[in-house]
């Protein structure tokens, strides 16, 4: 049967029209020049197409527009009934990792997926913002608000739900069969990412914190496998008279004292290379020519291949403690 595009559009008006209680056969019948078994077979193709269903009242139908009509692509009932477009996107929406739910420009759920059912329960017919967020108005909800004012075709959100889920809401304009507008929500729970993140910034931060309370009070330098200056601190600059473009790419003998035989710096690159960490005392020599003892802890920075790529040298000026 073939349902001309003027006469879906009467029958979506006059269901419309009656209200939100369900329009009955006879009412829509009064409004149309079809006899009963026509508009019968009309009114069933219709909801087979997802434009209309209906709800038995005793031995009587009411008939609504169908705001949700995802919902009667997702009925399992009706499989039999489903083209393969409609079965496969059926299997996709139903193994959507994200839930999914249709309002209405009241906030009112009409349809919500499986996953979501799981999180909530059956929540169809309440607000959005208060079955799933806990909210008693939808003032975070304002850029839903848009969608539903005809100003924008897409928002995206994250909101914290009733159950302290963290939520990303991405969400998109649906014209309805008859017209109106609805929105449908994609909706993610984020808690877990959001919490790896925050921990990840709180360890920044704590990383920060430590190399800045380091700097402050230690000489440090970064070299590179060769030994070649990468990084030092203001310390170090201040206590070895050299400026940073001075000390940055020479390696340690510029401020070598020459108080060490060459064989203890060996035994320090023998320790280091290896991955384990160098302690001794170091006499160096400033730009100046004055003499300076470090107390130094030398340890590798180790790659993904147990090698050391850098080293990392702490050390602290102890030169008042020591007599030459």
């Amino acid at each position: 049967m073939i349902v001309k595009k003027k006469i879906e559009k009467q029958i979506l008006s006059i269901v419309s029209d009656i209200g939100a209680s369900g329009a009955t056969i006879t009412e829509i019948e009064k409004k149309m020049s079809f006899e009963r078994h026509t508009v019968s077979k009309y009114l069933s193709f219709m909801e087979a197409n997802g434009l209309l269903r209906h709800k038995a009242v005793g031995k009587a139908k009411l008939w609504f527009i169908n705001k949700a009509p995802i919902q009667t692509l997702m009925d399992s009932a009706n499989t039999e009934h489903k083209t393969f477009t409609e079965k496969v996107l059926s299997d996709i929406v139903s193994t959507l990792p994200n839930g999914l739910a249709v309002i209405d420009s009241s906030y009112t759920i009409l349809f919500m997926s499986s996953r979501l059912v799981d999180w909530y329960g059956h929540r169809e017919g309440q607000r959005f913002y208060e079955a799933v967020l806990g909210l008693d108005n939808p003032v975070k909800l304002r850029k839903i608000t848009r969608i539903i004012d005809g100003i924008a075709d897409t928002c995206e959100m994250t909101l914290v739900d009733s159950r302290f889920r963290t939520l990303s809401i991405r969400g998109s304009k649906l014209i309805n069969p008859d017209e109106r507008l609805s929105v449908v929500l994609s909706i993610e729970d984020i808690t877990e990412r959001v919490r790896a993140q925050e921990e990840v910034m709180r360890q920044k931060r704590l990383l920060e914190a430590e190399r800045e309370a380091l700097n402050k009070s230690a000489i440090v330098a970064e070299t590179d496998v060769k030994g070649k200056i990468t990084y030092v601190n203001d310390k170090f600059v201040e206590i070895s008279g050299y400026s940073r473009k001075e000390l940055l790419g020479k390696d340690h003998s510029i401020i070598n004292s020459g108080h060490h035989p060459a064989s203890f710096f060996r035994k320090m690159w023998t320790t280091i290379s290896s991955g384990k960490t160098w302690i001794g005392m170091i006499k160096n020599k400033a730009k100046s020519g004055r003499f300076y003892w470090v107390e130094s802890a030398i340890t590798p920075v180790l790659g993904a291949d147990g090698k050391p790529i850098k080293y990392l040298a702490v050390r602290f000026d102890v030169s008042k403690y020591v007599k030459d």
